[in-house]
């Protein structure tokens, strides 16, 4: 016998059904310019960030959480790292994350001190209610096109209008909420690669195996033939989709 919904229940799926994705995101806009982190708390998080980071490269290679050249799988191992006023990219950082995996799978590697550099970018340009809600997803768009990069994004959950974007692009960023039916379960956003077949990969969802000595090793899941499959897959099934966005090379550069 199906359990009956009570008003809390209704409550938490009315932000994912009903509210427009556009609405969502205005919000969240809102959000992020009414709560700043300060010029000193950036630098600060700056100059640590990149000690944390950088002293990987002198960690034994089962307790790294960071390579560059590697995509990130492993959000939350990064507690140690600050982002915005008093979190950490354990907590808010999956924005960051997935811009970083999205420039490694079109052929830009960040070292420790850019990737330190580009989450002061963000705390700046971008980091909702001081980065307690992560990055709205409309700040990631400017990023993208300075560099020289192609972006197109929609708001649609459709399928026919994500898989024209999967199919245009070199590779995606995606935001849900994890639960199309609790807004309270939160917002989670991941690239998905391409690979040379045309093949999706995401990165970052939280899919990990146990090794023998119980460590949660987080890894990529896929590949996937259509973005719409991947896009359906993300939160094991449950995400509901708030925007994807497409980036691509410049052909012409």
């Amino acid at each position: 016998m199906a359990k009956k919904k009570t008003g809390k229940d209704r409550l938490a799926a009315l932000v994912p059904r009903y509210i427009p994705n556009r609405l969502v995101a205005g919000v969240m806009g809102l959000l992020q310019m009414m709560r700043k982190t300060s010029k000193e708390k950036v630098e600060e998080n700056c100059i640590q960030n990149r000690s944390i980071l950088e002293e990987q490269a002198n960690v034994a290679e089962r307790k790294v959480f960071f390579r560059p050249s590697v995509f990130i799988e492993n959000q939350r191992k990064w507690g140690k790292v600050n982002f915005g006023r008093g979190y950490t990219m354990a907590y808010g950082g999956c924005e960051i994350i997935a811009v970083y995996n999205a420039l490694l799978s079109l052929g830009r590697e960040l070292s420790a001190g850019e990737l330190a550099e580009l989450i002061s970018r963000f705390e700046r340009k971008g980091a909702v209610w001081g980065g307690m809600w992560g990055v709205t997803p409309q700040s990631l768009k400017p990023y993208f096109k300075k560099l020289g990069y192609q972006v197109k994004k929609t708001w649609s959950r459709k399928e026919k209008p994500i898989n024209r974007l999967g199919e245009e692009s070199d590779t995606l960023i995606v935001t849900s909420f994890n639960n199309g039916d609790n807004v309270f379960d939160g917002i989670h956003t991941v690239n998905i690669s391409k690979d040379g077949e045309g093949k999706f990969h995401v990165h970052n969802d939280y899919r990990y195996y146990r090794d023998a000595k119980g460590s949660h090793i987080y890894v990529s899941h896929g590949p996937y033939d259509t973005l719409y499959e991947a896009v359906t897959k993300l939160s094991g099934g449950t995400a509901a989709t708030l925007c994807v966005m497409g980036v691509k090379r410049d052909r012409e550069a």
